[in-house]
């Protein structure tokens, strides 16, 4: 119930006067996201377990008030220390998301900043926690727009191609190969073989169809990548052929961005979640956190770090946590830390 009863505490704290605060039974059901029957139920247990005593409001829609018997400060800092000597990081994250002061956890700073960065743990596992103050909106390839879904979306998938700043060239990726004709209006893909998404079916080119037609529906905020094509044909299970209704030499770079990552045909985008061929994998979605896990089968180098972690807490306590992240060569884990 500790949780329970920090969420209800962090809530009334700006009310709390001697350790007194006023609130409706329906504010609790909303702070523990459950009916308010239930957050009856919790609160008679914090009051059996001496968290507090309650007093109910008389009459319908009236108050009821709460006696807390310990200091807020001091007991928060009690459970934050707990949750570091236990390693604890999915219930630290949880307190750090509460509405508290953030100056209480000033003399916290440097055991917090231990815990997050690179976490080696048995077996030999590298897990990189990873703060941000944004929600995550989309992990969507098509509706894909905010900086932080984008970056999900390229560790989680892959585009046909890949586009090289530096040289201003693009390079072979899920295509092995493509061809243009004079016009830059029709354009071939030949696709690489054995590649697979995460549920282990091999991709082939009705799943490219797919994943263009999806960028060309009227609700897809990025069709315009997408409004040059009139027709596309699946030449082969590894060969397709696209067709503009103009020249476009600048489709190349548009097949290679992250709106045009490759999903399945067979496994429709539901609750944040898509299936990729990427490195890694998406595991785990919530408004507090996303958790990415290594792909074994990805086609290219398997990446360095086995997890990902990224935990969301408010803005101003995140700026009183900073961590590195030991340099590694790896592309995909550079991204990450930049993000982070």
């Amino acid at each position: 119930m500790i949780l329970e009863y920090l969420e209800f505490r962090a809530y009334l704290y700006d009310r709390e006067v001697e350790r007194k605060a006023a609130f409706l039974l329906h504010e609790l059901a909303t702070i523990w996201r459950c009916s308010v029957k239930n957050a009856k139920r919790k609160l008679k247990k914090l009051t059996e377990q001496r968290y507090c005593s309650y007093t109910p409001g008389r009459g319908r829609g009236n108050r009821s008030e709460v006696q807390f018997f310990t200091d807020f400060r001091k007991e928060l800092h009690t459970v934050i220390r707990q949750y570091l000597n236990e390693r604890d990081l999915e219930r630290l994250m949880h307190v750090l998301q509460l509405p508290f002061p953030q100056q209480w956890i000033d003399d916290l700073r440097k055991p917090i900043q231990e815990q997050l960065g690179l976490q080696t743990s048995e077996p030999a596992t590298d897990v990189l926690h990873a703060i941000i103050t944004q929600p995550m909106t989309a992990i969507d390839p098509a509706r894909s727009s905010i900086t932080f879904d984008q970056m999900l979306v390229s560790l989680i998938g892959d585009p046909l191609l890949q586009y090289d700043a530096d040289k201003d060239e693009l390079l072979p990726h899920l295509a092995i190969a493509w061809e243009a004709d004079d016009r830059y209006e029709t354009w071939t893909i030949f696709l690489r073989k054995r590649i697979l998404f995460h549920h282990h079916r091999t991709l082939t080119s009705a799943d490219v169809k797919y994943s263009l037609e999806r960028l060309q529906q009227a609700s897809c905020a990025n069709r315009w990548l997408a409004e040059d094509i009139a027709w596309i044909h699946c030449l082969s299970p590894l060969m397709v052929r696209i067709n503009l209704r103009q020249s476009n030499p600048l489709f190349g770079r548009y097949l290679a961005s992250v709106p045009m990552t490759i999903v399945p045909a067979d496994a429709p985008i539901q609750d944040k979640h898509f299936i990729g061929t990427g490195a890694y994998k998406i595991t785990e979605c919530t408004e507090s956190k996303v958790v990415l896990e290594a792909f074994n089968d990805y086609f290219k180098e398997r990446p360095f770090i086995d997890a990902v972690q990224f935990w969301k807490i408010p803005p101003e306590k995140a700026q009183l946590i900073a961590y590195r992240v030991p340099w590694m060569t790896d592309s995909l884990d550079r991204r990450c830390r930049k993000i982070a």
